[in-house]
């Protein structure tokens, strides 16, 4: 692998690229030698996040691409979360939802729509101690419904 000129360290594309070869040499490594004799799953599960979207890249695939058994992989993810570095398990949508904190932050919120039905939508991310976070809010206006009342509180 060739070196790095100073102008190519700030660039994401080429790191990134470079970090997936890293990591595809490792693999082949272990063709040869015994993952007893190599492994450093802390090591392979950065390479696998800096190399893919982390967004895409599910905890199970950093588990199997670590080289080491799920157990041990997770043990080093967690080391890794403690020591400050980004990695660990990668949410859907329906997981991310499903988490407590989200509950606990009161992040979905309950809108009875007189044209939808019943909604849940995102609650407000900035929480400010002077100011309700209500369950549950209105649904939007139809288009113009609040017209007269805007213009007369502007004067208009």
């Amino acid at each position: 692998m060739p070196a790095f000129m100073d102008s190519e360290i700030d660039d994401p594309e080429l790191l990134s690229n470079a970090a997936g070869e890293i990591y595809r040499m490792r693999r082949a490594r272990d063709r040869y030698l015994p993952k007893e004799l190599t492994g450093e799953p802390a090591w392979d599960i950065l390479l696998a996040l800096y190399a893919e979207e982390p967004a895409k890249l599910p905890v199970s695939s950093l588990c199997f691409g670590s080289g080491a058994p799920q157990t041990t992989a997770l043990r080093w993810i967690a080391v890794l979360e403690k020591a400050g570095l980004p990695c660990g398990p990668v949410n859907n949508v329906a997981q991310a939802i499903a988490h407590p904190q989200v509950a606990a932050r009161n992040m979905l919120i309950d809108c009875d729509d007189p044209v939808a039905g019943s909604l849940q939508l995102v609650g407000n991310p900035m929480k400010l101690s002077a100011f309700a976070d209500p369950p549950s809010r209105a649904p939007a206006p139809d288009l113009d419904a609040d017209r007269a009342a805007i213009l007369r509180e502007l004067g208009l």
